[in-house]
């Protein structure tokens, strides 16, 4: 664990309620440069963390719900369909790179170093829901703009290729 704890051994970090250009929070170290993001604490690392003495330490994880609410408010019946019956970030990367649609394979098989194919995907595609650009889609995954651009054609359903994408730019 890469992180500095506060003096009294407790983790706090920063929340911003105008983090991100959707209006989603983010969370960031603390006003003293403490801490990290609180919001990405994984599985494995969930465990050094203890209540004290008589209170509970609890996690909720609302899964699937930043795509319930863009299939609603949008009313795209096949995109609701689609992730009332399977994983939708699954969905997407077996569409977009062609990898197996099984959400094992696509949470355990990396495009890029710490990022699976499932990662990537709904990130990227999220970020496609919220108008973000192919280019800043690659800028915040590290990917090459020709990928991002086939990602965002792909996920919008678009016919392209990476030769139109490479001559684009």
């Amino acid at each position: 664990l890469e992180t500095q704890f506060d003096p009294d051994g407790r983790m706090r970090f920063g929340l911003s309620v105008a983090g991100t250009e959707t209006g989603r929070w983010s969370s960031k170290k603390n006003i003293f440069k403490r801490a990290n993001n609180g919001q990405n604490i994984t599985k494995k690392l969930r465990d050094v963390y203890v209540a004290d003495e008589g209170y509970t330490m609890g996690y909720c994880d609302l899964k699937s719900a930043e795509s319930y609410g863009v299939g609603y408010i949008t009313g795209d019946d096949n995109y609701i369909e689609t992730f009332l019956r399977e994983d939708i970030h699954t969905f997407v990367a077996s569409a977009v790179y062609g990898v197996p649609k099984d959400e094992k394979w696509c949470r355990t098989n990396y495009i890029r170093e710490g990022k699976t194919y499932r990662d990537i995907s709904k990130n990227n595609g999220h970020g496609a829901n919220y108008m973000r650009t192919y280019r800043a889609l690659a800028r915040k995954e590290g990917l090459p703009e020709a990928q991002a651009f086939r990602f965002e054609a792909m996920y919008k359903g678009a016919e392209c290729s990476l030769e139109y994408a490479t001559e684009k730019e």
